[in-house]
């Protein structure tokens, strides 16, 4: 805007007229004289928005009256508008957002009734920035077309300011800018960062911090949707799949695990009600619910010297390993002995044979350190007397290695990953003021964050491993344990130089702490062997543990079944497996013997009842590929079978087999068809709902399974309910065969393709529990239409009929009789 077509001119008034009073007459027309005589510094900005442009509609003109008000300082809203009725022409009215005056409330000049200590009233401190600003635009339609822009009156009773930031209204943000912020607030940024990040954006952003802190509480206002802080917890919680247990008044804790490649996670948070047993027992109780049949396996916790915690873990969880933090007890002893010690030199020294005391490795070391640590420091007897009184008298079997090192611990003698998990979520939480519903935000967030890492140092231990472990003695390892197993083992290898073969100088703790071959092990299998570490050789003991477990809560009877069982597999000769007895024929004779005349009659009898020969007279003899998988199918139709394969019995072995036949890609292939056959589901829901009444919503979850294994016979295939569902997808003839269900069904909506007639078959075998993939000769019988095939009957389904009719009279003539009398026997 050029500098002659603004022009403010600065005067002095005495007084200001009220224009709200004078509303209506501009309006209607009726434009009163409007002039200011009080002493306030007053601006004119009537050349600024006088114009003759002609504006499209009501919108265009707001807006340019809003961005010229920007560029000088102002701020415009609408003071009154007017639509068309009864004749009347559109109008609006423009004002200063300072015109109309602040009017008190009675409420508003005491706050809260007065100080409760002395009384006295206590007047709030607010103001204004209404006084009564005589600008006015009115805008109108002209008789030509179009809306045009009149000024009323152009004086202004206050002065512009330099620029506009933190104004309520111009400051306030975007829609693509308040979805940034939404964003940026569920991932835990705070304000301060996200005004940079608007900044960075949009340099014309007039927004606040006080602007992000009020959208922010807007925002966690609307998403309670009117439910409690409660009720919007635990509808969190169940969405994402959580498991929660809850009292009242709680604490806040964590537990935590860690991985093969040495990443934490936490594996439950709890709010306890206090720092006591009872609480401490509720939350053990209810961690080991989620932990179900698998709570067994727990064998290590590693814990601080909390008394009350220290009770509750053997009520809980009975037999296992309770550990004391190295750190802790380290920092407690610096702690106390520091004073006492006139030089740093001296004070390094004792915490130094301390350590070594604690990484005593048998109890004759340890009986021989303490001796030596008495004997170093005569002058500080008191120090050692709390160290023996406080830690080794009562707690040395949770600390000290000679100890320790006989539980598979993981190199786990601190509780370091605790504390780092617990520093981690207070960097995320930020304050510690808020709620349950945000700090389960800043938790979950917290998680995935912990999942993703784990998943990039799985796959990058699978796929990348140092140069160092090329070599032929992890072959047949690297790529399947993670590289801090590797390290370990490296560790354990270079131990060999001055460890050798001999086991007492290995002492074998990697063995029983990591469940690793140690160094005595790896030279013979590296060293002189020349082989390679095997698989097997690494953590087994779990699996005994778990066998051990599972035996003692057998009843005796079936603890005799699994100790044979067990010997058997570690020495094959005890077997008691015995081959197959003949088949005696209790009706045939010895040789020489004479027949009776009873037996003649029989003989006779059975000449005339003829053998129903298996094979089919019409149709050609086919070589037979069957597995002895398929035993169970009638042996008639075997013959016929050109190509059988099995498939994974993972609860997808249908929609596997289905994948097969349509050539898809093995791993992905079932969840390509339970796509397709979801998407012909809901396409043609009124017809499907019409063949399977009341079960549409239960064959849509089970085509929505995406589990990689699953034992829940609801997402399994069924035949009588998707035989047409898998028809219809793929335009086929589906054929089952089964030696209780065996159908045909047909497509419903459409025709078989003249030049390529699809026909999928699968086999149910296995007591109904599998299917195989097969595939039929091309002149084999075909098993009848599935029930209510005429009542569900289309014209599409006479040309289908037309074509592989005679195949099923085959079928109905040969096969039928036999089958029926299988569901009778």
């Amino acid at each position: 805007m050029s500098n002659n077509e603004v022009s403010l001119i600065e005067y002095n008034y005495k007084n200001a007229n009220d224009e709200e009073n004078n509303t209506n007459n501009i309006l209607s027309g009726e434009e009163n004289d409007v002039t200011n005589t009080s002493g306030f510094v007053s601006s004119d900005s009537t050349i600024v928005f006088t114009t003759d442009l002609v504006f499209d509609d009501r919108e265009m003109l707001l807006n340019w009256c809003r961005d010229v008000g920007k560029r000088i300082g102002m701020v415009l809203v609408i003071a009154k508008s007017d639509v068309e009725k009864s004749g009347r022409k559109p109008r609006v009215l423009i004002a200063c957002d300072r015109s109309s005056c602040f009017q008190a409330r009675a409420n508003t000049k005491v706050l809260n009734g007065g100080d409760k200590v002395t009384g006295k009233k206590i007047v709030r401190k607010n103001g204004s920035k209404k006084c009564a600003c005589p600008f006015k635009l009115k805008g109108f339609t002209s008789d030509e077309g179009g809306w045009k822009l009149k000024v009323v009156c152009g004086r202004h009773n206050h002065s512009f300011g330099k620029n506009l930031i933190g104004h309520p209204y111009v400051g306030r943000l975007k829609p693509d800018e308040q979805l940034l912020v939404k964003d940026l607030s569920e991932s835990g940024v705070k304000p301060r960062h996200m005004l940079s990040i608007l900044k960075k954006r949009n340099p014309l952003n007039l927004s606040t911090r006080h602007t992000i802190y009020n959208y922010r509480a807007k925002n966690r206002l609307a998403s309670l949707q009117g439910r409690s802080q409660m009720q919007q917890l635990l509808k969190g919680l169940d969405e994402n799949g959580y498991v929660e247990y809850h009292k009242e008044n709680q604490v806040s804790g964590e537990y935590c695990w860690f991985t093969s490649t040495m990443k934490t996670f936490a594996i439950a948070f709890a709010f306890l009600q206090s720092e006591k047993e009872d609480s401490f027992v509720w939350a053990l109780e209810n961690l080991k619910n989620v932990f179900e049949s698998k709570a067994s396996s727990v064998s290590v916790i590693v814990t601080d010297r909390d008394l009350a915690l220290m009770n509750a873990i053997p009520k809980v969880f009975p037999g296992v390993t309770h550990l004391l933090c190295r750190f802790h007890i380290m920092k407690n002893v610096q702690a106390k002995s520091k004073k006492f010690f006139e030089t740093n030199d001296e004070y390094e020294d004792f915490i130094n044979d301390f350590g070594n005391l604690m990484r005593s490795s048998t109890e004759l070391d340890y009986k021989y350190n303490l001796l030596r640590f008495k004997d170093a420091y005569p002058k500080h007897s008191s120090v050692i007397q709390y160290i023996e009184d406080q830690w080794l008298s009562n707690y040395k079997e949770k600390f000290v290695s000679a100890w320790t090192d006989s539980v598979m611990h993981f190199n786990t003698l601190t509780t370091n990953r605790v504390e780092s998990m617990h520093a981690s979520l207070k960097r995320h939480l930020d304050s510690s003021r808020g709620n349950l519903t945000r700090n389960w935000c800043v938790i979950n967030n917290l998680l995935l964050n912990q999942l993703t890492e784990i998943s990039y140092t799985f796959n990058k231990s699978r796929n990348s491993w140092g140069h160092l472990y090329r070599t032929s003695a992890y072959a047949e390892v690297r790529g399947l344990i993670s590289s801090a197993t590797l390290d370990l083992l490296d560790q354990e290898l270079k131990r060999s130089i001055w460890v050798g073969i001999n086991k007492e100088q290995c002492r074998c703790v990697v063995q029983r702490t990591c469940g690793l071959p140690c160094t005595h092990a790896l030279t013979r299998i590296v060293y002189l062997d020349g082989g390679s570490i095997p698989l097997g050789s690494l953590d087994i003991l779990p699996e005994l543990e778990m066998l051990k477990n599972k035996f003692y809560s057998l009843p005796g009877n079936q603890k005799v079944l699994m100790i044979k069982k067990c010997k058997e597999l570690a020495d094959p000769k005890t077997t008691f497996m015995q081959e197959p007895r003949p088949k005696l024929n209790p009706k045939r004779k010895p040789k020489g013997s004479k027949k009776h005349a009873s037996s003649k009659k029989l003989e006779v009898k059975r000449q005339k009842r003829k053998r129903i020969s298996y094979k089919i007279k019409d149709l050609p003899d086919i070589e037979c590929r069957w597995d002895p998988d398929l035993c169970e199918l009638d042996p008639r139709i075997r013959d016929f079978i050109k190509e059988y394969e099995n498939v994974p019995g993972d609860g997808h072995c249908g929609y596997r087999s289905l994948a097969k036949l349509l050539g898809y890609d093995d791993n992905k292939g079932w969840k390509i068809v339970r796509s397709r056959l979801l998407q012909e589901l809901m396409n043609h829901r009124l017809i499907h709902n019409y063949l399977n009444p009341g079960r549409f919503e239960e064959i849509k979850s089970n085509l929505q399974c995406r589990l990689e294994f699953t034992m829940n016979l609801n997402h399994w295939l069924t035949i009588l309910d998707m035989g047409y569902l898998i028809a219809c997808a793929f335009n086929c003839a589906f054929i089952c065969i089964s030696p209780r269900q065996p159908f045909t069904f047909f497509p419903l909506l459409t025709g078989p393709e003249p030049e390529n007639i699809r026909i999928l078959t699968v086999g149910l075998i296995n007591g109904n529990a599998h299917f195989v993939k097969l595939v039929l000769a091309d002149n084999a019988p075909l098993p009848p239409l599935a029930p209510d095939c005429e009542r569900n009957k289309y014209p599409e389904d006479d040309e289908w009929k037309t074509l592989l009719q005679p195949r099923i009279d085959i079928w109905l003539k040969t096969l039928m009789p036999g089958f029926i009398s299988k569901l009778e026997k």
